[in-house]
C-alpha cells in the first residue's frame, strides 16, 4: 500500500460549510459518498471522543487518529455531507508556566481518499503520547501496518495530509533517492536538515 504524506506549516484552519452536530459518546456514521481506505470499501466510521476513528467494512479493519485524548467524555463535532466527512475536537492542556491552552484539531475525510488533519494552538510543551497523526490498517492475511507522522512534527499551525496513491510509487522512495531533495522525507528516513525542519514544507513518501 502506498500513501503520500504531506506536512505543511503556517496553515490556517479550513472553513467548512455546513452544520456540525455535537457528541460526547461513540457515534457511527455511514459516509454519504463512496470511500476507500487502504483500497478497501468503507461502510462505516465509528467516532470516539478520544480522537480515534475506527474504520469498518463488514468488520473492523483500520484506524484514523490525529490525536488521542484521555477524556472519554470530551465533546467533539461531526459533519457528514456528500462533499466530505469532517470532525473537530478541542483539547485543553497546560503550558510550562501554568497557562491553560485550548488546542483545536480538525479532521477532514474526502471522497477522493485524502485524509487531512489541521492543528491550531498546540502548546509548546506537549505530551507526545497524545499527539500523533496516524493511519493504521489491520489485515489478517498480510499483517497489520500503519503510517505515522513523527510526534515531534506536531506543532501549531500545521496540517498533515494523507493521500492514497495506489500502486504508483514516486521516485523519492528511499533515503538515497532524496538526498538532494531538501524538502522531502522518504520512507521514514530523514532527508531534511534539522535547521529547516520548521520552515519548509515536508513530503513523506511511504512505499511498502
Amino acid at each position: 500500500m502506498k500513501y503520500l504524506i504531506k506536512i505543511s506549516l503556517n496553515q490556517s484552519h479550513p472553513v467548512v460549510n455546513g452544520s456540525f452536530n455535537k457528541f460526547t459518546d461513540i457515534q457511527s456514521f455511514t459516509p454519504k459518498f463512496p470511500f476507500k481506505y487502504f483500497d478497501t470499501e468503507v461502510k462505516r466510521f465509528d467516532f470516539y471522543s478520544t480522537g480515534i476513528i475506527s474504520v469498518f467494512k463488514d468488520e473492523y479493519f483500520g484506524l484514523i487518529m490525529g490525536h488521542r485524548s484521555l477524556d472519554n467524555n470530551a465533546e467533539y463535532e461531526v459533519l457528514n455531507s456528500e462533499e466530505l466527512l469532517a470532525a473537530k475536537w478541542s483539547v485543553k492542556s497546560e503550558e510550562e508556566d501554568g497557562t491553560q491552552v485550548t488546542s483545536n484539531i480538525t479532521y477532514l475525510i474526502y471522497p477522493n481518499g485524502k485524509i487531512s488533519f489541521y492543528y491550531d494552538n498546540i502548546p509548546t510543551k506537549i505530551d507526545r503520547s497524545k499527539w500523533k497523526a496516524k493511519l493504521a490498517h489491520a489485515d489478517k492475511r498480510k499483517g497489520d501496518y500503519e503510517f505515522v507522522v513523527p510526534d515531534e512534527w506536531i506543532i501549531r499551525g500545521m496540517s498533515v495530509e494523507f493521500e492514497y496513491i495506489g500502486t504508483y510509487c514516486p521516485k523519492y522512495n528511499s533515503s538515497e533517492a532524496c538526498n538532494n531533495a531538501f524538502n522531502t522525507l522518504c520512507s521514514g528516513s530523514s532527508c531534511i536538515p534539522s535547521s529547516q525542519r520548521h520552515t519548509v514544507e515536508v513530503i513523506i513518501l511511504k512505499c511498502t
